[in-house]
This record gives structure tokens, sequence and C-alpha cells, in this order.
């Protein structure tokens, strides 16, 4: 991805009220930084358990998401040890965890 300097992956669902309450935080920040031209981008790992709840929850973040389902959203949480919700992983733009 082009001027991304770090990747964060976010692992968060809408049945974890921990996660909701994180959400419009992390947004503010993501926008602030953002709007100062920082080379941050998220992305949304979803955990969430129905297409419907995911679908709601998603509209409230302004980055991009995974899609629900499948094999991948898994696969990164063992890869990256996330073992509750929020997690919130940084990668630098060669992949390496910050």
């Amino acid at each position: 991805m082009d001027g991304v300097e770090v990747l964060g992956l976010y692992f968060s669902a809408s049945w974890c009220a921990p996660c909701v309450e994180t959400t419009p935080l992390l947004a503010s920040a993501y926008a602030s930084l953002r709007s100062r031209g920082k080379g941050l981008e998220l992305l949304l790992v979803p955990q969430d358990r129905s297409e419907a709840a995911f679908d709601e929850y998603r509209g409230r973040m302004p980055w991009p998401s995974l899609t629900l389902g499948g094999q991948l959203p898994a696969a990164l949480m063992g890869h990256y040890q996330v073992t509750s919700l929020p997690a919130l992983v940084l990668l630098d733009k060669s992949g390496a965890l910050i």
C-alpha cells in the first residue's frame, strides 16, 4: 500500500463490549492521524458471529475490513497470538511487528 508506514490489524467484534467502547476512540485517533498526513492504515479483522451484526458494526469504522468468515481472520489471530478482544497489532511497512 503506497504511503502506508504502519498497518494496524484491529481484531474486534460487535458482541464485545470493550470493542464497542474502543472503536469510536480508535476511529477518532485514526481520523486525526490521517488528516495530519500520517502513513497509518487500519484493517478490521472481524470476529462477529453473523453477517447482519458485522455489517452494522463495520459501518462505524472509517477503515477497510477483511470479509467475515473464512480462514484468514482465525489464521491472523493465531499468527499474532491474539487471545482477547479488542486487539490492535501494528506492523511496519516491511510487515514486521512493532
